[in-house]
């Protein structure tokens, strides 16, 4: 009798082991689980969860970077602004139109405030009634995407980010002499056709923001071809630096209006 107690005593014991260890393995999954689901919320880049759930659901996450706009003037009236855009522009500034509370005309475009910062003060002693604008968007979650969509409007973001630092970096050189038009002109082709690259292995995908994606990508494209068209490097309208800066500008735009839908 004692024999059969002992027995049952340790099958018990056993049972209760077993049970510790189920407990101990469903709360290592939960709090996986828990990490995964918070990462959309404090982790940038992807987040792809299809290994618990058995399913497709991956969210994109892109951080928008600051950006910091010298500003001569702004204006109620549009017509008022393109005015006076024009004139800023034969002076080898942006001259682009801001459309937000204002019509801002903006000169340039930084990606440090404090450069943005000492241009608005050498402005200002030149007389022109400049300021700094931060063009900022919030953090944007794409979901219910699969990886091919995923990469595609990654590659997207990247290369809009990737174009601005390029243009901003040859106006620069056109600024100080260190190129010259045409040399820039044809850095400005290698780009378009990186840009072309770009959109050709895009996903073909129907989802909104595929759709919005290769429509940003087609104002990209089509604003770096005309940056490398003959009568505008060679300078009949505006300066060429003027060309690519509005270019770059443009780019920014296309990207915040984007990061915004």
């Amino acid at each position: 009798m004692m024999k059969n107690s002992e027995k049952d005593y340790k099958e018990v014991k056993l049972l209760k082991r077993k049970r510790s260890k189920f407990i101990y393995a469903l709360a290592f999954v939960s709090a996986a689980l828990a990490l995964v689901v918070s990462s959309s919320f404090i982790m940038p880049h992807v987040i792809n969860v299809s290994s618990v759930f058995g399913i497709s659901l991956i969210k994109l996450r892109i951080h928008w970077e600051s950006f910091y706009a010298v500003t001569l003037e702004e204006f109620i009236n549009e017509q008022d602004a393109i005015s006076y855009a024009k004139s800023v522009r034969l002076r080898g500034a942006a001259g682009y139109v801001w459309n937000g509370d204002y019509y801002r005309i903006i000169a340039a475009v930084y990606d440090e405030m404090d450069d943005a910062n000492r241009v608005k003060e050498r402005l200002l002693v030149e007389n022109f009634r400049a300021e700094v604008y931060t063009i900022a968007a919030p953090v944007k979650t794409i979901s219910g995407l699969n990886n091919l969509e995923r990469r595609s409007i990654s590659t997207i973001y990247d290369f809009f980010l990737k174009t601005y630092k390029k243009l901003y970096e040859l106006s620069y050189k056109l600024d100080i002499s260190k190129t010259n038009a045409k040399d820039a002109a044809i850095e400005i082709g290698k780009l378009k056709q990186m840009a072309e690259d770009t959109y050709a292995g895009m996903h073909t995908s129907t989802n909104k923001h595929m759709r919005l994606s290769r429509m940003q990508m087609e104002n990209l494209i089509e604003s770096l071809s005309y940056l490398t068209l003959t009568r505008v490097y060679e300078g009949s309208g505006f300066p060429y630096t003027s060309e690519i800066k509005y270019a770059y500008v443009r780019v920014l735009a296309d990207y915040a209006e984007f990061n915004n839908l």
